[in-house]
């Protein structure tokens, strides 16, 4: 494996850290009405490497550098919350609930 694969984090360093989609990435930000270039230009303003976006369908695929002293950014609600503080929009956490069956834990 070659110093660059090792530094990357990944077997190959012409591969993105990670790919993201730009219609999750909007099911955080509810507000955002930019086109998924525009929050390209946010992410990337923001500090996230933003290698390009290819088209799948009726969405985005972004490839995304990551950093090691950004893991917040490895994830899609991580990937929201930049847009919305760089945007002025607010990010919302996903809802989710623990099942209870009614017995004590």
């Amino acid at each position: 494996m070659s110093r660059e694969a090792l530094l990357s984090g990944t077997n190959d360093p012409a591969e993105p850290d990670m790919r993201a989609s730009y219609n999750w990435i909007r099911t955080y930000v509810p507000g955002w009405s930019g086109t998924a270039d525009e929050m390209a230009e946010k992410l990337t303003f923001s500090g996230t490497e933003v290698e390009e976006g290819e088209p799948h369908g009726d969405d985005v695929i972004f490839e995304i550098g990551v950093t090691s002293n950004r893991p917040d950014s490895l994830c899609h609600l991580g990937l929201a919350r930049e847009v919305a503080a760089v945007s002025g929009e607010t990010a919302q956490d996903p809802e989710c609930a623990a099942p209870h069956d009614g017995q004590p834990t």
